[in-house]
């Protein structure tokens, strides 16, 4: 149990440190329509396609940066391993978001959504972030 804690918090410091940038807003509330995992190659990716069989659940993510900030505030959203997830991020400027873990980025333009969708294969957490403007949007965890 220590050495699983040990590994979380050492795999956790090391995708927070991930692209740099300030994050702001809280990360502690809990949703159910999100996913995340630490392992960046076990997760299938597509930014505009599903990824899923027929049978698995889509959990969708909306967020968004209106005037520099996160709506809803930086969250975390726990969805099921086998799950596709798909996020529907929208900017208040041209940026690009960053799911972390799944090594999808994807340009965002001002007021336009963009999808990003995959399949969450690997429980663990991962950090969805724009790079321009380096706030963290959320946190998707994968159990």
């Amino acid at each position: 149990m220590r050495t699983r804690l040990a590994t979380l918090t050492v795999t956790s410091a090391l995708l927070l440190a991930g692209c740099g940038g300030s994050s702001t807003g809280a990360s502690g509330s809990a949703g159910s329509s999100s996913a995340a995992t630490p392992s960046a190659t076990s997760m299938s990716a597509s930014p505009s396609a599903s990824s899923a069989s027929a049978t698995a659940p889509t959990d969708t993510i909306t967020v968004a940066v209106k005037n520099g900030k996160v709506v809803p505030p930086t969250h975390r959203v726990t969805v099921k391993k086998g799950d596709t997830v798909r996020i529907v991020a929208t900017t208040d400027k041209a940026d690009e978001v960053h799911v972390h873990g799944v090594d999808i980025e994807q340009k965002t333009q001002a007021g336009k959504p963009v999808t990003i969708q995959f399949t969450a294969k690997d429980p663990g957490l991962y950090e969805v972030e724009t790079h321009d403007s380096g706030l963290q949007l959320l946190q998707l965890v994968v159990r």
